[in-house]
């Protein structure tokens, strides 16, 4: 298994007077939701050992779950109501507005981003399955050509989506939606490829099965493939993406156990949570703060979450005010520099990612994200960002 490249300081995640503690998402302010006993629904946002419910979105709601955040501090997720309906929703600290595609019987949002704009997937009135994006209010179906079915399941500061489609066979391939073009992702030799998340620099995290069923994860960048493998692992599962190229995910050990992962560049580092006897990585954001999921012994219901933070040199600030002309959606300065040695995560195409990202790779405070026009954080937010209740310093 990989040796320790970062150490991580461990801090735990459970929703008192909850059973286990599930986490899905996080920004670049350190914000994190989740849900507590997903089926009795106990939905929240935690920031600095701090919990907010999430109120439902109409009387009578149940299953809330909260799926994305955005740099905003905007949530989507999905509830049901009546005997049947599944809906969307944002809220937007405590404001919500229903998403609810025409004609359909379940709407299911996945992404949300720095301009609200939501991507997901719809069933319509045949039981079929259609991506969606919605802006304000205005609806977009993404259905790839001569797919049964199409998934949409990130979207980024370009408006670019990524998303999932069955074939006539049932095979699964990704896809990249991108202004009324798709472009369709296969990794080579795979029998299946999926894909999960795409950054604001369009590189593509997913999975792909091989044809001995082993699984593997992959990065996608303009037309070339990466292959992800922890070395001596059984399974390799990538889940998330964030602006700099690192990615997380979970791998399988020899004996079947779980483990948590960061790659960088090469690089693999194992996280682990201490105490815990499985750990599963599921996001990360701009200053490579991790978030997932660890089986814990001492508790009722077995698995918690948990906020692994970077040390040596991971110091960020991860919003610097209102610096309208830098903002990358407007051709600002964000990103432009070319990827040359020395400095990390510029390059000429990534110019609309949401913010001026890894100015230096030494060790050092990092400038991870510089504003945006739509960010409604102070100047300062994000400084350093604190965490709650130790578990303890461990290494990945």
């Amino acid at each position: 298994m990989p040796e320790p490249a970062t150490s991580y300081t461990f801090t735990g995640i459970a929703l008192g007077g909850t059973h286990y503690t599930d986490l899905t998402a996080i920004n670049d302010a350190g914000e994190v939701v989740g849900v507590g006993d997903a089926e009795e629904g106990h939905p929240f946002v935690y920031d600095n050992g701090t919990f907010t419910a999430l109120n439902p979105p109409v009387l009578g709601a149940f299953n809330i779950t909260p799926t994305a955040i955005n740099d905003r501090g905007e949530v989507t997720g999905t509830y049901s109501y009546g005997p049947s309906g599944q809906y969307g929703f944002v809220d937007d600290n405590g404001a919500y507005t229903t998403l609810d595609v025409p004609g359909a019987t379940a709407t299911d949002p996945e992404a949300i981003n720095d301009s609200g704009e939501v991507a997901g997937t719809y069933v319509g009135s045949s039981g079929e399955r259609y991506g969606f994006v919605d802006d304000n209010g205005t609806y977009t179906t993404l259905n790839v050509p001569g797919a049964t079915e199409t998934f949409a399941d990130a979207i980024n500061d370009r408006g670019e989506v990524a998303g999932n489609y069955d074939d006539s066979s049932g095979t699964e391939h990704a896809f990249i939606y991108d202004n009324g073009r798709f472009i369709r992702l296969n990794v080579p030799g795979a029998v299946t490829t999926t894909a999960l998340v795409i950054n604001d620099r369009g590189e593509v995290v997913g999975d792909y099965t091989d044809s001995g069923g082993t699984e593997h994860g992959f990065v996608y960048d303009n037309g070339r493939f990466v292959r992800l493998h922890v070395p001596g692992a059984s399974d390799t599962i990538a889940e998330d993406i964030n602006n700099r190229g690192e990615v997380v995910g979970t791998y399988k050990d020899s004996s079947g156990v779980d483990h948590g992962f960061v790659y960088d560049d090469g690089t693999y580092s194992t996280l682990d949570v201490p105490g815990g006897t499985s750990t599963s990585a599921v996001a990360i954001n701009d200053r490579g703060e991790v978030i997932g999921t660890y089986a814990d012994p001492t508790a009722t219901g077995g698995e918690q979450g948990f906020l692994a933070t970077p040390q040596g040199g991971e110091a960020t600030m991860a919003g610097f005010g209102e610096l309208l002309s830098a903002h990358a959606r407007h051709g600002g300065v964000n990103d432009l520099l070319p990827r040359i040695p020395g400095i990390r995560g510029g390059s000429p195409h990534s110019a609309h990612a949401s913010g001026m990202m890894d100015q230096t790779p030494a060790p050092g405070a990092r400038l991870t994200s510089f504003g945006s026009p739509e960010s409604d954080h102070t100047a300062t937010q994000a400084l350093l960002h604190g965490s709650g209740t130790s578990l303890g310093a461990g290494s990945g």
